[in-house]
């Protein structure tokens, strides 16, 4: 079981930055674009730009496909959980390199969580946790959020 998270920088979607953690929290993936999409929304430019770690999680888009693609596959044939089907379908772009690298996608079930009470557990979360909320809108914190609630209410 993996918790998936993305952060995309217009309405065209282009993809900023993709977090994965497996159920228990122990296994975590963190990667963002280099270069940055060069056309971010107010609100991306503002607010998840800033958040952005860079460095060493800031990877090119064939190194991206491949570290994704890496701890995917480490799952086995995971259930990758989200929110948002447009994480989905981010990840599918992630996976593939954009369409230039379809070879060696791992495979993966799908799982959209449309629950509100998993929903209300996850704005609890960032009420409850000052720290994250802070950083609300970085990939790796949003997936972790998503990952703590359903664990607390669908799988205790």
């Amino acid at each position: 079981m993996l918790f998936l998270d993305t952060e995309w920088a217009n309405d065209s979607r282009d993809l900023v930055s993709l977090a994965l953690v497996n159920g228990d929290g122990s296994r975590v993936l963190y990667v963002e674009r280099d270069p940055l999409p060069s056309n971010p929304s107010a609100f991306v430019r503002d607010v998840v730009y800033p958040l952005l770690d860079r460095g060493s999680v800031a990877l090119a888009d064939p190194a991206l496909t491949e570290t994704v693609r890496a701890f995917v596959a480490a799952s086995g044939t995971p259930r990758i959980h989200f929110d948002l089907a447009w994480d989905k379908v981010l990840l599918g772009q992630a996976m593939s390199e954009w369409g230039r690298n379809l070879a060696g996608i791992p495979p993966f079930v799908p799982v959209l969580i449309e629950r509100n009470d998993v929903r209300d557990e996850v704005e609890l979360y960032f009420q409850n946790n000052p720290d994250a909320s802070a950083r609300r809108h970085h990939a790796l914190v949003d997936a972790e959020a998503l990952r703590h609630a359903f664990v607390e209410v669908v799988d205790p």
